[in-house]
């Protein structure tokens, strides 16, 4: 149903009212919940909305959205879970077992046949379904769905017909146009079976998320933070991620909390791994932090929340982060189909400092980089023969460097001098994609300008000015978030700015500098705080 792409008629959020219908829908279609399941997948504080989208075969159908995921449609006056919503409560659906190779067959389009289905021992080898009745596949060893669907026959039918024809209409499949929807695309986690009714569900997904290396050299790492042990750097990174708690709102799942934003404390060349610690599972650490009074958790049908944190502990207050912040930008790779951007900054001999580059011969309104001025200023010290001679992290000024810096004392330190050169000179920058010049200009780079605004009827809007600049397409962008967030974009023409400005319905700019950081490569200092 949504292995194309479907067109999103409108994206409007729920009122309380109406946040409270939908929750009585969902726990009437699905007794086995209860209210306290739901919020902690659905919290009644978080904003969820429902987006009305057309597909491509001409079905309208209601997604109701909360954090960023996709979690329940409403098609033909029946509530369907989506993938997102089933990984958090595996056992909520009967779940047909299929090998990774009717997985493939599946994800082309393909409707799941009877003879692709793993039976089980017994009486009941394809369980106890009713024709029509919502069911999800999944691959073998692992609850985590894989996809949703309508049953095309009752178990007993399947074993009637000895295994033969169609079993599982398929809605929804890992993959498709609805799970691209997500703001943030999470893998499939591993759910043990034999383990599902012990262990809370979302220890398994912590573990899955665990395994995830983040690429690292290791002789860089190495020379990071050579002393940290697994159990420190757990630590460091636990107690970081409370002392900046003032971002995160309470309550959030373990697992979210976790990748979302102590991994996020992690520097890029620096690799870690729960399962070296002495802890081994996340849930168990964090009930020795609860231990430790540092945060308050709450377990409810097996999923684990952060409910509570302690900010007026002592250990918290008096951190000191270990961790060394990476100094490096993150590495990036433009996505298929985007040409990476490339923007270059220099600095322009102006009056100000012409009488020293005179002497390598540049000229007035030459461009130089940071790193050529700070070469150039190097040379001419060495030359002069003004590095002190007591302390080598000095220089003397001499009468140009003097007249240069206008400083008041007789030396500066080689920093201070650098700085004080580069201030004093012109900027200009240019931006270039594929070789060809984007645009160019003198003075600084505008810096990208995402802000929300409250517009008419206490409507949110998030909007992006000098994306142009950059050398990002308007209408591409656009796409990607009509299809990601599942709201309307506009671009409008405002006198005071330098081309078209983006504005996209809600409050999203998280995704939106997210998605102009990874996709188009553009660094994060480039961004107005």
């Amino acid at each position: 149903m949504f292995r194309k792409e479907f067109k999103v008629k409108s994206n409007c959020q729920l009122k309380t009212s109406d946040k409270k219908k939908l929750y009585a829908t969902i726990l009437n279609a699905f007794t086995q919940l209860t209210d306290a399941d739901l919020q902690i997948v659905m919290p009644i504080k978080e904003s969820i909305n429902q987006a009305k989208i057309t597909t491509a075969q001409d079905d309208t159908i209601n997604v109701y959205i909360c954090r960023g995921l996709p979690l329940i449609l409403y098609i033909n006056d029946k509530i369907i879970p989506t993938i997102y919503f089933l990984w958090n409560y595996p056992n909520l659906l009967y779940g047909f077992e299929v090998t990774n190779f009717v997985v493939d067959k599946l994800m082309q389009g393909a409707d799941l046949m009877v003879p692709g289905i793993i039976k089980n021992e017994g009486d009941n080898p394809y369980g106890q379904v009713k024709l029509n009745e919502i069911v999800c596949i999944r691959r073998q060893n692992n609850k985590a769905a894989v996809a949703v669907g309508f049953s095309l026959m009752s178990s007993a039918d399947m074993t009637r017909t000895c295994g033969r024809g169609r079993g599982v209409e398929i809605v929804h499949i890992y993959g498709d146009y609805l799970y691209k929807m997500a703001t943030e695309k999470l893998q499939i986690p591993i759910i043990s079976v034999e383990n599902v009714e012990i262990d809370p569900v979302v220890d398994v997904v912590e573990e899955a998320i665990a395994d995830i290396q983040i690429e690292n050299n290791s002789e860089n790492l190495e020379q990071s933070e050579p002393n940290l042990s697994p159990d420190e750097i757990v630590m460091n990174l636990f107690l970081l991620t409370l002392k900046k708690s003032n971002k995160i709102n309470l309550p959030i799942l373990t697992n979210l909390f976790y990748k979302n934003y102590m991994l996020s404390n992690l520097p890029t060349n620096m690799e870690f791994d729960i399962k070296k610690t002495k802890y081994k599972k996340l849930s168990t650490f964090l009930n020795e932090m609860e231990k430790d009074n540092l945060i308050k958790l709450q377990n409810i049908n097996n999923v684990q929340s952060i409910i509570e944190i302690n900010t007026d502990s002592e250990q918290i207050i008096g951190f000191r982060n270990q961790i060394k912040e990476n100094a490096e930008e993150p590495t990036c790779t433009a996505h298929e189909g985007t040409e990476r951007v490339e923007i270059s900054e220099t600095y322009v001999v102006n009056s100000n400092v012409l009488i020293l580059f005179t002497k390598f011969g540049h000229k007035k309104n030459d461009c130089l980089s940071a790193q050529e001025v700070r070469k150039l200023t190097c040379e001419y010290v060495k030359a002069e023969n003004l590095q002190d001679p007591t302390n080598k992290g000095l220089v003397v000024l001499d009468p140009i460097l003097s007249r240069v810096t206008q400083a008041k004392t007789a030396k500066l330190d080689w920093k201070t001098l650098i700085d004080k050169i580069l201030s004093l000179m012109g900027n200009c920058y240019e931006v270039r994609k594929n070789d060809s010049i984007i645009s160019s200009g003198k003075g600084r780079i505008p810096n990208i300008e995402i802000a929300t605004r409250i517009r008419s009827g206490n409507k949110k809007v998030t909007i992006v000015d000098n994306l142009e600049i950059y050398g990002v397409d308007l209408q591409e962008i656009s796409r990607e978030c009509q299809h990601g967030l599942a709201t309307s974009t506009t671009l409008n023409r405002v006198p005071s700015r330098k081309g078209m400005q983006f504005q996209v319905q809600g409050c999203h700019a998280g995704y939106i500098k997210k998605l102009l950081t990874e996709k188009y490569c553009i660094p994060i200092k480039y961004f107005s705080d």
